[in-house]
């Protein structure tokens, strides 16, 4: 990230960064990412997390598209941590039919943060 330092007229006004986000599954409670193929079996211990830069405090939503196409709403009620902590997001009460699933996360109705999960046989 940078900072972008625009001159108006006689004094400077700095612009923030945009914040930075991700959202990644892992295969167990530890929220470090890791390969996003996993068998049906894996998906039910599967966990979502977000990210998002430090400072950042925003409410979020996630949506996830099935391999079928169809959107539906995962998270409609996440926060960011400000202390860029990952946020924990929930897991899966069923194994995932195989195919792959898009995972966006959502911040005033603009994606800013995707993955794609890939469910094998």
């Amino acid at each position: 990230p940078f900072e972008v330092v625009e001159e108006v007229g006689e004094e400077e006004t700095e612009i923030s960064p945009s914040p930075e986000f991700e959202i990644w599954l892992t295969k167990g409670p530890t929220p470090e990412p890791e390969c996003l193929i996993m068998t049906p079996e894996e998906t039910r211990d599967a966990r979502v997390w977000v990210w998002a830069s430090e400072g950042t405090d925003v409410p979020f939503e996630i949506w996830i598209a099935s391999p079928s196409g169809q959107r539906v709403p995962y998270v409609d009620d996440g926060r960011t941590d400000p202390a860029g902590q990952p946020v924990y997001c929930g897991g899966f009460a069923e194994a995932l039919s195989p195919g792959n699933y898009q995972f966006e996360v959502i911040v005033d109705d603009a994606i800013v943060g995707s993955t794609t999960l890939e469910v094998g046989e």
